[in-house]
């Protein structure tokens, strides 16, 4: 079997894991960066693909009402560092709405973390950078609500 090879198997595993739900948290982010780090694009794509399968799991349950059954899958992708800011935006908002601050914040800074790790990386994502600095606003205006909030 050619390195290629295991690693196609190990993108299979993963995703197959994250479908059913039983994909420890991170998991599929480090086989992202190990991909990336192998220029296996097409593989990293393959891993985004189903993680975005997972955030649009979210949408549809947050279009149908249920919010709180959105807030698992939106929560599961941002556990898995997916990355797209949707389940990071949703979450912001979500949590910012129901003035729960410090969730919103640890969304926000799960984001940048995200970004900075696959800017690192060398990920062909030129979109990261400025959605980066715009979650670092977020975190100091939420961080002045919150302040504002307990006083």
């Amino acid at each position: 079997m050619t390195s290629l090879d295991c690693v196609k198997s190990a993108v299979r595993r993963a995703t197959a894991r994250s479908k059913a739900g039983d994909c420890p948290a991170t998991d599929l982010f480090t086989l992202t960066c190990r991909l990336l780090k192998c220029g296996k694009q097409a593989e990293v794509d393959r891993v985004f693909n189903a993680l975005y399968q997972q955030n649009t799991r979210g949408i549809e349950l947050e279009q149908a009402g249920r919010v709180d059954e959105a807030i698992k899958f939106y929560e599961r992708s941002v556990a898995d560092w997916f990355g797209g800011n949707h389940p990071y935006d949703r979450l912001r908002i979500i949590y910012t709405r129901r003035e729960q601050y410090d969730d919103a914040i640890r969304v926000c800074r799960a984001f940048v973390q995200m970004a900075e790790t696959l800017i690192e990386l060398g990920a062909k994502r030129p979109d990261l950078k400025p959605k980066r600095e715009k979650f670092l606003e977020w975190i100091a205006k939420l961080e002045k609500k919150k302040a504002k909030h307990k006083s």
